[in-house]
C-alpha cells in the first residue's frame, strides 16, 4: 500500500509540472511594458543651430531645453531660469537668433501658475552678434530682493555693452523698465558689495551694486586718458546715474614706437604681447604672471599657488590697446574679458572681468600694471631667413637629443613644445617653453598632473668633475627659480638632473 501511494504522488507531481509547462508555453503570453521616456527640445531649424555652433565653437550645457514656445525661425542659443517678476516661480529667458537678423535677442518667458505654462512675454533686441562675447543672467542689482535681467557683450565695432532691466507690471501686463544702459570702448563690470547676513536672513533692503564703465575721453580725441565712471542706483529717477568719475592719465608713446605696435591689425599687437609679463610691485615670492601665446592661441595666468589657462578666442583693437575675449580650457562656460592698455613699449595695464554671471569686486588679483621680462623664446621666435632655429646650444641640446633620464629612472622626451615623462607605472604629459633673461636660460613647464614638472627652472650644464672648468654636455641641471620684475631668485627646492639616454 505504501509503495502504491508513493507511485501515485510521483505520477501526480509529474502531471502537474507538465500542465504548468504546457500552460506557460502555449497559453500564457507574458506582456512587457516598456516606458520610453523622451525629452523633446523645441529647437527650430536644427540645421542652422548646428551651423551656428560650428562657426563659433560654442557649447551650452547638456540638456538645454526651452520651456517657452519657439517660432519656426528662432534658434535657441542659451537658457537662464530664475524668478524675474518676484512671484515665487522661476521664469525663463532664452538667448535666441532669428533668420531675419544676425544679432542675438533675449526672449522672456514668464511662468503663469494658473495655466502651468511659460508665456512669451517680450523680446529684447541687442546689438551683439558674436556668441562668445555675449552673456546674460539675473542679479539683484538694487538690493530689493528682485532679480534684474542683465546682459553684456561686445558690439561689432568693439564697444562694450551692458543693459539691465526690471520686469514690472503695467496695467496688468508685464513690461520692462530699462535701469542701466551703458556703452563704451572699455570694460563694463558690476561691483559686488557685502550686504551682510541681515539681507539674506530677512527682507531688509541691501546695498545696490555699482556699475563701472571704463572708456576713453571722447571729448579729447588726441588724448590717451581713460575715464573710470561709477554709476549707482538712483531711487528718485529709478535708474542708474553717475556718482563718481576718475581720470587716469594715459601713456605718451612716441609716434614711431606706437606705429610699430599699432598698425591697425590684431596680429601686430598680439605679437607685441607675445611673451611673459610680470605684475609690477608684486613680491618675488608671490608674483603674478601673464603669458600671452598668440601662436597657440592661449593666455596663461599663474603664480606660485595656481595656474589658469584660457583660450584666446576673440580680439577687438582700440585706440591705445586691445580687448580680448577668452574661455577657460577646463571650464568651458567660464569666459574672461581682458582689457589691455599700453603704457610704454615694455609695460601694459590689465583689467580683467569674468563672466557677468559671476559677481566680482572692483579690484582683481590680476588687475594692475605689468612689465615685460626681457626674454626671447628661442625655439618659437628666433628664426633665421632660412627658417632654421637660432636656439641656444643648451636648449637645442635638450630637443636634439630628445630622450633624457632622471634619478628615479623616468624617461623624458622633449619635442616641439611638448614633453612626456614615462616612469615605472606612470605617464605624465605637458608643455614647455624656453626663456632667456640676459645671458641665462630657463625652461618653464606646464603639467596639470605633476608637481615636479611645473614652474620655471634654470638650465645649466654639469661640470666634468668637481674641480674641472670643462662642461659635461650629457648632463643638464634644472634648478627651480622665481622670476620677478626686479630679478630672478633661486628657490630652495629639489633640482632635476637630466642624463642623456643612449639609444
Amino acid at each position: 500500500m505504501k509503495k502504491k501511494l508513493t507511485a501515485f504522488l510521483f505520477i501526480f507531481t509529474v502531471i502537474f509540472l507538465a500542465l504548468i509547462f504546457v500552460y506557460r508555453i502555449f497559453i500564457y503570453k507574458e506582456t512587457e511594458e516598456k516606458n520610453n521616456v523622451s525629452v523633446i527640445i523645441p529647437q527650430a531649424n536644427s540645421t542652422e543651430m548646428q551651423s551656428t555652433n560650428e562657426n563659433y565653437n560654442y557649447e551650452d550645457d547638456v540638456g538645454m531645453i526651452s520651456l517657452i514656445p519657439l517660432q519656426s525661425d528662432e534658434t535657441l542659443l542659451s537658457v537662464v531660469s530664475m524668478d524675474f517678476d518676484n512671484d515665487g516661480f522661476d521664469d525663463q529667458v532664452n538667448a535666441i537668433r532669428t533668420s531675419a537678423s544676425p544679432y542675438i535677442s533675449l526672449l522672456v518667458g514668464l511662468y503663469n501658475p494658473s495655466k502651468s505654462t511659460y508665456e512669451r512675454s517680450m523680446i529684447i533686441s541687442t546689438q551683439i552678434s558674436h556668441v562668445l562675447t555675449f552673456s546674460f543672467t539675473g542679479i539683484d542689482l538694487i538690493g530689493n530682493h528682485t532679480n534684474a535681467l542683465v546682459y553684456q557683450g561686445f558690439a561689432e565695432n568693439g564697444d562694450s555693452l551692458l543693459q539691465a532691466f526690471l520686469i514690472i507690471n503695467k496695467n496688468g501686463k508685464p513690461g520692462l523698465n530699462l535701469i542701466a544702459n551703458f556703452r563704451g570702448d572699455g570694460i563694463i563690470f558690476i561691483q559686488q558689495l557685502d550686504r551682510y547676513d541681515a539681507y539674506e536672513k530677512s527682507q531688509v533692503k541691501g546695498l545696490s551694486y555699482p556699475i563701472w564703465v571704463y572708456t576713453t575721453d571722447s571729448s579729447k580725441p588726441e588724448s590717451n586718458e581713460q575715464l573710470q565712471i561709477c554709476y549707482d542706483w538712483n531711487e528718485d529717477e529709478r535708474k542708474y546715474t553717475e556718482t563718481k568719475r576718475i581720470r587716469v592719465a594715459g601713456s605718451r608713446l612716441q609716434a614711431k614706437e606706437l606705429a610699430k605696435i599699432q598698425d591697425g591689425t590684431i596680429e601686430t599687437f598680439a605679437k607685441f604681447l607675445d611673451g611673459l609679463w610680470c605684475k609690477i610691485n608684486s613680491s618675488s615670492s608671490d608674483a603674478n604672471y601673464v603669458f600671452f601665446d598668440w601662436q597657440s592661441q592661449e593666455i596663461i595666468f599663474f603664480n606660485t599657488d595656481f595656474e589658469e589657462v584660457y583660450r584666446w578666442v576673440h580680439s577687438n583693437l582700440r585706440r591705445n590697446g586691445v580687448y580680448i575675449t577668452s574661455i577657460n580650457q577646463q571650464i568651458e562656460n567660464l569666459h574672461r574679458s581682458i582689457n589691455v592698455s599700453l603704457i610704454s613699449v615694455d609695460e601694459i595695464r590689465l583689467r580683467l572681468q569674468d563672466d557677468v554671471r559671476l559677481l566680482i569686486n572692483e579690484s582683481n588679483v590680476w588687475d594692475g600694471e605689468y612689465k615685460k621680462l626681457n626674454f626671447e623664446q628661442d625655439y618659437f621666435k628666433n628664426k633665421t631667413k632660412s627658417g632654421k632655429s637660432n636656439a641656444l646650444p643648451i636648449t637645442k641640446k635638450i630637443e636634439e637629443n630628445i630622450f633624457w633620464t632622471t634619478a628615479d629612472g623616468s624617461v623624458l622626451k622633449f619635442e616641439n613644445g611638448n614633453f612626456t615623462s614615462e616612469g615605472e607605472g606612470s605617464l605624465e604629459k605637458g608643455y614647455y617653453t624656453f626663456i632667456q633673461i640676459q645671458n641665462e636660460y630657463f625652461i618653464q613647464f606646464r603639467c596639470e598632473t605633476s608637481a615636479l614638472y611645473k614652474g620655471v627652472y634654470k638650465l645649466s650644464y654639469a661640470p666634468q668633475s668637481q674641480n674641472s672648468s670643462q662642461l659635461n654636455y650629457d648632463v643638464i641641471f634644472l634648478q627651480p627659480y622665481t622670476l620677478s620684475p626686479d630679478g630672478v631668485y633661486a628657490q630652495e627646492k629639489r633640482s632635476i638632473i637630466l642624463n642623456r639616454k643612449n639609444d
